[in-house]
């Protein structure tokens, strides 16, 4: 009888232990910080998804983000143009603090690189912990000092050049070759969107000891246009050939982050994941073809950025304002607007500060993720600056100068006013100079570009201050 006494003390106290064990467990389940996916899309128009209002585009998997999670309808990016945009959301930092304002003239092809005392978010994210993954456009330089492999990324394949052909070709040049290795080409066959997202697919399914950071950096819909067959035959109700091009690539991006996304629930990762949708700048103009039967290579991206004036190029909305989706099952709500505006240099402080670093190094941007779950305005101190190629622009608050060209001083109230329609300079003037003062202080303290002839840095990139 005693001896039974003791086994069932003895079993009970491995059963109580046992509850302990499974709790400690459970809390540093909890505790573990997030897998972060980050897609990033190139040249998407403001209005070109469903949850942003198109009627015409298709794209009910990354509206299932949006109603998954929180649309940011005032997000933006720190350049109208592709490599200085992902130069400064990479880093935290103002690009033009560090010469790095415009795209390279090809003079600059073979000798530009993201400056060496910048630290990526993939370094960071390395440095808290996480194994990372980089698939896609790359745009920050061939140099060895500036491959994706050096700058932070554990494992990389994608290829080196802000624009492709979609479709492989085995005489590519080094430059535009796709890659997996600094000194490997890949010999997959195929429609880059969809090469990009079989590997980080394959990621995901990978077993993962610890979290996982993904930057997925799709070309779509960056010139060239260029679309599979199949997914242009989805379309050939809309008679315009330069729109249904870009309908069957948008189509084309949509399906592929519906797989990816899906492979987060078959592993059931996605309640471990935050998902985060971008666009690098506002949707281009171009030349259109001289007729419907012209290589696909030419035409234009018929991007639409309304309500907002401008697109690619300009410092208006349309060139800098871009549709921005955070999701995370259980954590962020489902199907919420947030207003406030967020910049892209808030990624990096955002996803850093979910790793739990013992202290936040100081950004440009600041991190959002308690504005986002709890819906309230973010209390950014600063406001937020432009300058690209002689254009500049300044937000602060609900107020926004905008300089097109020097002597052009436009005043707008984006909260009455977010077309920027009416123009207020000579009504608020005193506003007026408050603004140009921050933007010329700021102004004052950037590097010339380096990556743009002296000629053109002089007609262009002199300080505000100079006139």
């Amino acid at each position: 009888m005693l001896s039974i006494l003791r086994l069932v003390k003895f079993t009970c106290a491995i059963l109580v232990l046992a509850v302990f064990a499974a709790c400690d467990d459970a809390t540093k389940e909890q505790q573990r910080a997030p897998n972060i996916l980050f897609i990033l899309v190139d040249d998407l128009g403001y209005a070109d998804l469903g949850c942003y209002g198109s009627k015409e585009v298709k794209s009910p998997h990354i509206d299932q983000l949006a109603k998954d999670g929180i649309k940011c309808t005032s997000a933006y990016v720190t350049a109208p143009q592709c490599a200085p945009s992902r130069a400064g959301l990479i880093s935290g930092f103002y690009q033009q603090r560090h010469g790095f304002e415009v795209n390279p003239e090809p003079y600059f092809r073979d000798k530009f690189g993201l400056d060496t005392s910048l630290q990526t978010m993939a370094d960071h994210l390395k440095l808290a912990g996480y194994f990372t993954y980089g698939f896609g456009k790359w745009d920050l330089g061939a140099i060895p000092s500036a491959q994706p492999w050096n700058r932070g990324f554990d494992e990389f394949y994608g290829f080196y050049t802000g624009s492709r052909s979609y479709f492989t070709n085995p005489k590519e040049d080094n430059y535009q070759a796709l890659r997996n290795g600094p000194n490997t080409k890949s010999s997959d066959k195929g429609y880059i969107t969809d090469l990009i997202t079989n590997q980080a697919i394959a990621s995901v399914k990978k077993k993962h000891e610890k979290p996982w950071f993904m930057y997925v950096s799709y070309s779509c819909p960056h010139w060239p246009m260029q679309a599979k067959a199949k997914d242009l035959q989805k379309f050939n109700h809309i008679k315009d050939i330069q729109r249904r091009t870009y309908l069957a690539m948008m189509s084309n991006l949509d399906e592929n982050i519906g797989k990816l996304t899906n492979a987060l629930k078959e592993t059931k990762q996605d309640e471990q994941t935050l998902i985060v949708f971008l666009s690098d700048n506002g949707g281009p103009t171009g030349s259109r073809r001289p007729s419907n039967h012209a290589p696909f290579e030419m035409g234009t991206n018929t991007s639409s950025n309304l309500p907002f004036k401008g697109v690619k190029g300009d410092v208006f909305e349309g060139g800098i304002r871009v549709p921005c989706l955070f999701s995370w099952p259980g954590v962020l709500d489902k199907n919420i607007e947030y207003d406030y505006p967020i910049s892209s240099l808030d990624l990096v402080p955002t996803f850093l500060n979910l790793s739990n670093p013992a202290k936040l190094p100081r950004f440009d941007g600041v991190d959002v993720f308690a504005s986002l779950q709890s819906g309230e305005k973010l209390n950014r101190k600063a406001p937020l600056f432009w300058r690209w190629k002689g254009k500049w622009a300044i937000r602060y608050k609900d107020w926004k100068l905008v300089i097109p060209k020097r002597g052009d001083e436009q005043l707008y109230q984006l909260n009455v006013d977010p077309t920027e329609t009416n123009d207020l300079a000579k009504v608020h003037p005193a506003k007026l100079r408050e603004l140009k003062a921050q933007l010329v202080k700021w102004d004052s303290t950037l590097h010339r570009p380096k990556y743009m002839k002296f000629e053109k840095v002089k007609k262009l990139a002199a300080p505000l201050g100079a006139y």
